[in-house]
């Protein structure tokens, strides 16, 4: 019995995991820039991003002028809450010439993602889904 009931557990221990990684997609309508101390105006157009495309959680982004970016993941993904009562998910990444980001997932109805993308800590955002 006691080995039924082990064998149960790692069943469901294995497909709480699965549920954590699983892939999606979200489409945004804008892309906006942060540079040297500003927002730049917003670009529209149909960007991509894949959350967990792999068994490393890494993120592909789609950009609407056809480049790809690929971003490895290499924490583990944790939720918070800010002074507004906004909550969201953040973890590290790093980008395809090595540079660390940290990369922010909001929870609510109009899903933004922004990333420090360099060492002066510019900003992308990519935001309002379609």
């Amino acid at each position: 019995m006691k080995i039924y009931m082990f064998i149960l557990f790692l069943m469901l221990l294995h497909q709480t995991v699965l549920a954590q990684n699983n892939t999606f997609r979200r489409d945004y309508g804008y892309i906006q820039f942060y540079k040297e101390g500003k927002w730049e105006s917003p670009t529209s157009g149909d960007n991509t991003v894949v959350f967990n495309a792999n068994q490393n959680s890494d993120i592909i982004i789609y950009t609407a002028n056809g480049e790809k970016k690929t971003l490895r993941g290499i924490s583990d993904a944790k939720k918070d809450t800010n002074k507004h009562g906004v909550s969201f998910q953040y973890r590290l990444m790093l980008d395809e010439e090595g540079h660390e980001l940290q990369m922010f997932f909001l929870d609510d109805g109009d899903t933004i993602l922004a990333y420090n993308f360099d060492s002066e800590k510019h900003l992308i955002m990519i935001g309002v889904t379609h």
